[in-house]
């Protein structure tokens, strides 16, 4: 299992997570737990369809990467990936879930 980190921040009335390492992956939901559970699914997803593609899915950043990359407006929350178990998760269509 790869854990990636997701990048959550407030956008409106609602969160948001993107990862770096997946541009146009991002996740939304009205509180910081839904939002992680829409982030895992999209991130699934994404890498699934890179899978089905055969294109190359990258390595997790490390953090400290990630940590010269920020601005200070968002929170780093990992989330682990696993293969997932067939078929796509709701997600939001930035992702093609």
């Amino acid at each position: 299992m790869k854990t990636y980190f997701a990048l959550v921040h407030k956008n409106g009335a609602n969160y948001e997570a993107r990862f770096q390492e997946f541009p146009g992956c991002v996740a939304t939901g009205s509180s910081i737990e839904e939002t992680l559970n829409m982030a895992r699914q999209c991130l699934s997803s994404h890498i699934e369809t890179m899978i089905e593609d055969n294109i190359q899915v990258p390595s997790p950043y490390k953090t400290d990467i990630l940590m010269t990359r920020l601005d200070g407006a968002f929170t780093i929350m990992g989330v682990p990936h696993e293969r997932p178990h067939g078929g796509h998760g709701n997600c939001c269509g930035g992702c093609g879930g």
